[in-house]
């Protein structure tokens, strides 16, 4: 799971899609930039219209944001801000699994992206 401190305050940084650069994939979004702290900070958002379910939702961030912690202490540069918007309706369970394994190669392409 992610410390505190690794959590990205999309609340409080509502010009972070506006600024932020975005790549689209097979249901999903993933939104980075770089930030002047010395560690990466992430978030996961799974809107309320596409899996309406908590259970399902809480699941799907659960699985994500631990793919995100295990990424963060890897080879990953320490500056990165990154959101990922999931938008995946039908077995949305088993694509965040499916999207959680690919995360370390997405989040190394955001990286030589900056």
């Amino acid at each position: 799971m992610l410390s505190s401190r690794q959590k990205l305050p999309l609340r409080q940084d509502r010009d972070f899609f506006k600024s932020a650069r975005k790549y689209r994939g097979i249901g999903y979004l993933l939104y980075f930039q770089e930030n002047t702290l010395t560690y990466s900070r992430g978030a996961v958002v799974v809107p309320k219209h596409i899996v309406s379910e908590a259970v399902s939702r809480n699941t799907i961030k659960r699985i994500l944001l631990n793919r995100l912690a295990c990424a963060f202490n890897t080879e990953l540069p320490k500056n990165l801000d990154i959101t990922i918007v999931f938008l995946s309706r039908a077995n949305a369970v088993q694509n965040a699994r499916v999207l959680g394994a690919e995360i370390q190669k997405l989040l190394l392409l955001a990286a030589q992206k900056i």
